[in-house]
């Protein structure tokens, strides 16, 4: 079972790019610059784009806000894009007698107070920056543990590299301490073999006799 936070994580993050998606759509459709946030399936009078429905399983997806939608639909609406549906400019959006499939048009909306639209607009911002501040979580998310598992491996290679220079450094003592025996024992076997001649010597000397005839 996931998490619902993680859930709504990947909701947010879906949203974010089925945005991206329409936005980028709509500009290369209809040269028609709009923010990702403006985005709308049930466009306003004031929008320069309607949406032309091809498949009528489609049609269900634009009865909702974007922001009201669950995941799923936003994955439909990512893949769909330019197959399933499509953007035209408000004036020349065809009718559904002509497609024989419905399209979306202006939602009749009643007549509201300033306040009101206000009111919306700012919710609608609200849900927007929310859902960007749980995309930038999840990217931090990743970041820190990225930046944790170089710290690990940093550390375990320092730690490496200390055994190795460790290992290093009691090998060149061994070889010094050998150095310095070899030296020893070969002086003790100069000394030794000095003493040897001089009792060597010391014995022909003493085996000469004292007179001859």
């Amino acid at each position: 079972m996931n998490c619902p936070r993680t859930s709504n994580q990947d909701r947010a993050k879906w949203r974010a790019e089925c945005r991206r998606k329409l936005a980028d759509h709509i500009r290369s459709r209809l040269d028609i610059a709009v923010l990702p946030g403006e985005v709308r399936l049930i466009t306003k009078a004031e929008d320069p784009y309607r949406w032309n429905i091809l498949t009528a399983s489609t049609a269900a997806l634009f009865k909702k806000q974007l922001s009201k939608h669950a995941t799923g639909a936003y994955i439909d609406l990512c893949s769909g894009v330019g197959e399933n549906f499509e953007a035209v400019l408000a004036e020349g959006a065809v009718n559904y007698e002509k497609t024989r499939l419905p399209i979306t048009i202006c939602a009749k909306e009643p007549k509201r107070s300033i306040e009101s639209f206000r009111a919306g607009e700012w919710r609608e911002r609200a849900e927007m920056e929310s859902a960007k501040r749980e995309v930038l979580e999840v990217e931090l998310k990743k970041a820190k543990a990225e930046i944790t598992e170089l710290l690990h491996d940093n550390k375990a290679l320092r730690e490496a590299e200390a055994t190795q220079t460790h290992g290093v450094e009691n090998r060149r003592l061994l070889l010094s301490k050998l150095s310095d025996m070899l030296r020893d024992r070969a002086h003790k076997s100069y000394e030794d073999s000095q003493q040897l001649t001089r009792f060597v010597e010391y014995l022909d000397v003493g085996s000469k006799p004292l007179f001859t005839d």
